[in-house]
C-alpha cells in the first residue's frame, strides 16, 4: 500500500483478465507495476469485463517521498588504531561501513583498522524510503616497511635503495659508503647503516639495514721458478690464500697446494683463481718445461679396461726394472692422488669417490715420465 517516489512495487490481484489504471497523477502504473512519483496518494483500479457487465476493484496507495539526509561531516583520514568522530545534522540515522580497514560505532566514532580506503554511510529511513550519505575514509598506517635492497655491495659498485613503502627519506652512516637520495656507493671495506624514515599525520618511522661493502677478488702474484724438466716439480706460490690452481695445457700438471710437475716438454702456463661473492680475478704464471736430463725409460703407460667403472688395472712398461711412482690428476692436470707400483707389474685400482670424466695416469721415476688418458663411466 506504499510506495516511495522513485521506487516502483508489483500489485496482484486474485482474478486474471483484468485492466489496470490509476486516477490521478501521483504514481504511474504500468501492468501491474506502481511507480511512485509525487508526495500524496493515489488509487489504483482493476477492472474485468465481461457480459454481464464491469466490475473493479480498487486500492489506495500512499507515496512518501525519501527522507532528507545531510552531507557527512568530519575529518577524511584517520591513522590506523586512531579514531575520528563523524557527524551529520540529521538525527535518527544508522552508521555503517563497506570493508574492514576501519570500523563505525553507532555515534559516528570511526578507527582505523588497516591501511587503505573504506566508506561510512549514514542511513536515515521514514516510512521505508532511505536516504544515504557517504564519505570516503583514507586509513594512514604507520610503517616504514621492509627495506629489499641486498645487503651487500663490491667495492666501486653502487646499489639503488629500495623499500616496500613509498615517500619515506634515506639516510646512512656514510663511514664507507657515500649515499646520494636512494643510491649507495661502497668506497672503502665494512659496514655502514642505512635507515629509511616515514612521516605522515600518524608521526614518524623508521626500518634499518647494515649494507656490508666487500672487496673484489683479488689473485695477487705468482712467485716461483719458472723452468723444470720433465719429471721435476717445482713449488709456486701466490700472495694472497684462499685461491685455486690450474694449468691452461697438459705439459705440467698442478696441485692444491702449487706443486708443479713437469710432464713433458713445452711451454704452459699455471694460473690462480680467486672467487669471491664480487665475482672472479685471475693470475697466470708462464713455465718451460725442458728435455730429461737423463733419456726416458718408461715407453708405457696402459690402464684397463677404459671406460671404466673406477676400479682398473694398470700396468707399466719399462726398458728396466724400476720403482714407478704413479700420479692421479683431473681432467684440468689438477693433482688427485699418488700411490706406488713396480714396472711391468699390473696392479688394481679401486676410485669410489670419483665422479665420471676424464683423469690422467702418470708414472714418474727418476728416469723419466709418462701418461695416459683413462675415462670413468658408471
Amino acid at each position: 500500500s506504499t510506495v516511495c517516489i522513485g521506487a516502483s512495487i508489483t500489485l496482484k490481484d486474485t482474478v486474471s483478465g483484468g485492466v489496470w489504471s490509476i486516477i490521478n497523477s501521483n504514481a504511474t502504473i504500468t501492468d501491474s507495476v506502481v511507480t511512485g512519483i509525487n508526495a500524496g496518494t493515489d488509487t489504483v483500479l482493476f477492472t474485468v469485463t465481461n457480459s454481464c457487465g464491469t466490475a473493479a476493484a480498487i486500492k489506495k496507495i500512499t507515496i512518501y517521498p525519501y527522507p532528507f539526509v545531510d552531507t557527512i561531516t568530519g575529518p577524511s583520514t584517520v591513522c590506523t588504531s586512531a579514531t575520528i568522530t563523524l557527524a551529520n545534522s540529521v538525527a535518527g540515522g544508522v552508521w555503517n561501513k563497506t570493508n574492514a580497514n576501519a570500523t563505525v560505532a553507532t555515534t559516528g566514532i570511526v578507527k582505523g583498522v588497516t591501511a587503505g580506503l573504506d566508506t561510512i554511510k549514514y542511513t536515515v529511513t521514514t516510512n521505508g524510503c532511505a536516504s544515504v550519505a557517504a564519505k570516503t575514509i583514507s586509513v594512514i598506517s604507520l610503517t616504514a616497511g621492509i627495506i629489499t635492497s641486498p645487503a651487500t655491495l663490491c667495492m666501486g659498485k653502487f646499489l639503488i635503495l629500495k623499500d616496500s613503502v613509498t615517500g619515506g627519506v634515506w639516510s646512512s652512516t656514510h663511514n664507507f659508503s657515500t649515499l646520494t637520495d636512494s643510491i649507495v656507493t661502497a668506497v672503502a671495506l665494512g659496514s655502514d647503516t642505512v635507515t629509511y624514515t616515514v612521516t605522515s599525520m600518524c608521526g614518524s618511522v623508521s626500518v634499518t639495514k647494515k649494507i656490508t661493502m666487500n672487496p673484489q677478488p683479488n689473485a695477487g702474484t705468482i712467485t716461483g721458478t719458472a723452468t723444470l724438466g720433465v719429471g721435476d716439480t717445482v713449488v709456486l706460490k701466490s700472495t694472497v690464500t684462499g685461491g685455486a690452481w690450474g694449468v691452461t695445457n697438459n705439459n705440467a700438471l698442478v696441485s692444491v697446494t702449487g706443486t708443479v710437475g713437469g710432464l713433458k716438454e713445452g711451454a704452459d702456463s699455471v694460473y690462480y683463481i680467486v672467487t669471491n661473492s664480487c665475482g672472479q680475478d685471475t693470475t697466470l704464471f708462464p713455465v718451460s718445461i725442458l728435455s730429461a736430463i737423463k733419456p726416458g725409460t718408461i715407453t708405457d703407460v696402459r690402464v684397463y679396461p677404459s671406460p671404466n667403472n673406477g676400479t682398473f688395472q694398470y700396468n707399466v712398461v719399462s726398458k728396466i726394472d724400476e720403482a714407478v711412482t704413479m700420479v692421479l690428476s683431473n681432467s684440468v692436470y689438477q693433482l688427485i692422488g699418488v700411490f706406488f707400483t713396480i714396472t711391468n707389474t699390473p696392479a688394481s685400482k679401486t676410485l669410489d669417490n670419483l665422479a665420471n670424466g676424464v683423469y690422467y695416469l702418470s708414472a714418474v721415476s727418476k728416469q723419466g715420465w709418462y701418461t695416459v688418458k683413462f675415462v670413468i663411466a658408471r
